[in-house]
């Protein structure tokens, strides 16, 4: 089968829409390319709200790295969290930002600027808040865990998983499974959906070729899901898939990664990863890409 290209304004407007046509393939080809910046935002999330944006940030002065918040027309950013940090979210009020920090997950009261260790250890991380219950998704030592802020209510979901999102209604947790091809080499990932009413599984589609390495920032919108996708040659493109429709398609023709959605506006802020570039884009209702200034 072979994957349908299309171009992003068609795609979103499909999503929007819901048109039903097929689309085939899970093939996906990156090409060749050298990113160059000495700077870089990215693990953008849209505030509960939508009003507001989190994101990382990595320069070459260290002081500079960190965990910003600014507005979504990219006014009034604050530096949040110092050094080298990521994969900020936020808490459903939007009074607290989820993120990580060395080898531990931390949770920043915005109002008092303090962080409290929410869990810690080797390989942990990818938390993601539920914005209707309040409850936290994360992984460690590739195990899915989910509990309450204060730890309470702990369950595990699964093995051998990576990152994971919430669906707008707080009931599903979306969540990759890395796939392997022969000889054990990673060939992309299986995306999974699991009902936290009655704690169960189920697969929703294999990602995944010869050259596709992974997935990640997995982002979730009724039935729209988007990811970034990243290759054997160093490059990523954000892709969306519709689980109503069957579509697939690459959203972002340019280099691009870490993609977050909107539920409430459909609006997609990612990466732009074009060499010199390195900033937050948003990917407007009407299929038009906005640079923001800030």
């Amino acid at each position: 089968m072979n994957l349908t290209i299309l171009k992003p304004q068609t795609f979103l407007l499909i999503f929007l829409a819901v048109i039903f046509f097929s689309c085939s393939s899970e093939d996906i080809v990156g090409p060749n390319n050298i990113i160059e910046y000495s700077q870089i935002d990215f693990d953008a999330a849209w505030s509960s709200s939508g009003s507001m944006i989190a994101f990382s940030h990595n320069d070459l002065e260290f002081e500079l790295s960190g965990i910003y918040t600014m507005d979504s027309s990219g006014n009034n950013k604050v530096q949040r969290v110092f050094g080298n940090a990521s994969n900020p979210d936020w808490s459903p009020l939007d009074t607290a930002i989820i993120y990580e920090q060395g080898e531990a997950i931390l949770i920043l009261n915005l109002a008092s600027g303090i962080s409290r260790r929410f869990a810690s250890g080797k390989g942990i991380g990818k938390a993601s808040w539920n914005k209707v219950n309040g409850k936290i998704a994360w992984v460690y030592d590739n195990f899915l865990y989910v509990s309450d802020p204060d730890g309470t209510n702990f369950i595990v979901v699964n093995v051998h998983c990576s990152w994971s999102d919430w669906s707008p209604d707080g009931r599903y947790l979306y969540y990759f499974q890395p796939l392997s091809l022969s000889g054990g080499v990673r060939g992309g990932d299986a995306l999974v959906r699991c009902d936290l009413q009655n704690l169960s599984n189920t697969l929703i589609r294999n990602f995944s070729s010869d050259n596709y390495l992974d997935n990640s920032h997995l982002t979730v919108s009724n039935t729209n899901i988007f990811f970034s996708s990243s290759f054997g040659d160093g490059s990523s493109y954000v892709y969306g898939f519709n689980q109503s429709t069957y579509v697939f398609a690459k959203i972002v023709i340019e280099l691009s990664f870490s993609p977050s959605i909107d539920p409430i506006s459909n609006r997609l802020l990612y990466t732009n990863r074009t060499r010199g570039d390195g900033r937050l884009w948003i990917l407007e209702t009407n299929g038009s890409f906005r640079k923001l200034t800030y």
